[in-house]
């Protein structure tokens, strides 16, 4: 198959050569492909693929196969972390949306206590008044008893 391929590109770079050098004739190369051939062509893969399928497969030494453990250890290590930091800020993040919320929350609630003591207040003063008032006229309907049992 790539001996196919390396083939037809050779054939195309001969012809680009001959247009260059001034043949005259500008031909088209003729490839010849039969439709079982153009089937039988294997989809292109990933670069890592191709680099894995190159790859010898030689067998992997103690040494080697505890560094691709520790490797892929390291890798699961990171994951976590980057994992649980995501969680963290969405919990930092809900947490303070929480906190505002409840700053929001006290601040109405201390306006409706102030609110609240503010007319506690002028009951308070209003009875005092009422009292000292109740006080005086106590006092001089004593008197004016007094004066009278005399």
């Amino acid at each position: 198959m790539f001996a196919t391929l390396k083939a037809e590109a050779e054939l195309i770079s001969e012809t680009e050569e001959h247009v260059k050098e001034g043949d005259g004739e500008k031909q088209a190369p003729t490839v010849s492909v039969t439709q079982q051939e153009a089937l039988s062509v294997p989809l292109p893969t990933s670069p890592a693929a191709d680099k894995a399928k190159d790859m010898p497969t030689t067998p992997r030494t103690p040494a080697m196969q505890r560094f691709h453990n520790t490797l892929s250890l390291v890798e699961a290590e990171v994951i976590e972390l980057r994992e649980n930091k995501l969680q963290e800020d969405d919990t930092v993040q809900k947490l303070k949306e929480e906190m505002k919320q409840f700053r929001e929350e006290s601040r109405a609630s201390i306006a409706k206590l102030e609110s609240r003591m503010d007319k506690l207040s002028q009951t308070n003063d209003d009875l005092r008044d009422h009292l000292s008032t109740t006080r005086k006229e106590l006092e001089q309907r004593e008197r004016y008893i007094d004066t009278l049992n005399q």
